[in-house]
C-alpha cells in the first residue's frame, strides 16, 4: 500500500539524519515541519472540481453558513426598489444572516433565496410562513396546479401548464446548481420573452432573458440554463 507523504518524510528523516546530533526539541520541531510539508503536498495533489456556470447560481444556506463574511458588498442591480447585491466570486459564501427591521428572516446574505424573499417582503408586502429551505424547496411538487403552496402562501403554477408567467412571479428551477435549485424574480413577460432578475450569479449576470414556448394545446414551457424550470409562484390577489 502506498505511503502518505508524511510517512515518506519520516522515512527520509530516519534514514538520512543523525538524531544524536540534534536535541529532543529540535527533533520534534523537525518532525512537525516535515509532517506539515507532507500534508500540504498531499493536499495540493488533490484534483480540483470544475464548476459549471449554472452551478454558480447557488443557493444553499447550510453551506453558506460555514463561509461567513460580513463585510459590506456592492449593489449591482435593483428591481422595484429592491437591491441586488454582489456575493463575490465564492458563490457558496454567506455575508451573515439577514433580517428585516421587524425581524422577518430574509436568508443568508447574498444568496438567491435571500433576494426573492426580500423582494416579496419589501416590494409586495408578503411574508412566507416557511422561511427556510434550499431554492428547490420553494416549489412544492405535491401542490395541484393553481392551488396555494402552503409553505410559501403563494399560488403555484407548473411549467407545462396553461397559465403563463407574469411580472413579479417567483421562478423556481429545481434541476440546476447541483440539484439545490435556483430562484429568481420575473420582471417582464412580453410575447415569448421572459426577463428575470437574480442574485448570486455574478455581477454581470443579474438579468437573464428566457424564451417562453406555447404548444398546440395552449400550455407554456420555460427553460433556464438549458433545464426546464419547475414552475412559478404568485401572490394571491386581494
Amino acid at each position: 500500500m502506498a505511503r502518505l507523504p508524511g510517512e515518506v518524510c519520516l522515512s527520509f528523516f530516519t534514514q538520512h539524519m543523525k538524531p544524536k546530533t540534534l536535541s529532543l526539541t529540535q527533533r520534534i520541531l523537525l518532525l512537525l515541519g516535515l509532517g506539515t510539508a507532507g500534508y500540504l503536498i498531499w493536499q495540493a495533489m488533490q484534483p480540483a472540481q470544475p464548476q459549471k456556470f449554472s452551478d454558480r447560481c447557488v443557493l444553499l444556506g447550510a453551506i453558506a453558513a460555514d463561509h461567513v463574511d460580513e463585510r459590506p458588498q456592492p449593489v449591482i442591480d435593483s428591481y422595484r426598489g429592491v437591491k441586488v447585491y454582489d456575493n463575490g466570486p465564492d458563490f457558496v459564501k454567506s455575508h451573515g444572516r439577514h433580517f428585516s427591521l421587524t425581524g422577518y428572516y430574509y436568508g443568508q446574505r447574498w444568496q438567491c433565496v435571500e433576494y426573492i424573499k426580500r423582494f416579496y417582503f419589501d416590494a409586495l408586502g408578503h411574508a412566507m410562513p416557511e422561511v427556510f429551505g434550499h431554492a428547490r424547496d420553494f416549489f412544492d411538487n405535491e401542490t395541484p396546479q393553481g392551488e396555494v403552496n402552503a409553505k410559501r402562501d403563494l399560488l403555484q403554477y407548473r411549467n407545462g401548464g396553461n397559465v403563463p408567467p407574469q411580472a413579479d412571479d417567483l421562478l423556481v428551477s429545481q434541476l440546476i446548481a447541483g440539484g439545490y435549485g435556483h430562484v429568481a424574480i420575473i420582471t417582464k413577460v412580453q410575447g415569448n420573452v421572459v426577463d428575470v432578475v437574480q442574485q448570486n450569479c455574478g455581477a454581470d449576470n443579474t438579468r437573464v432573458t428566457l424564451q417562453l414556448q406555447k404548444d398546440a394545446d395552449g400550455n407554456y414551457h420555460l427553460e433556464m440554463y438549458g433545464q426546464p424550470v419547475a414552475g412559478w409562484l404568485r401572490k394571491k390577489q386581494g
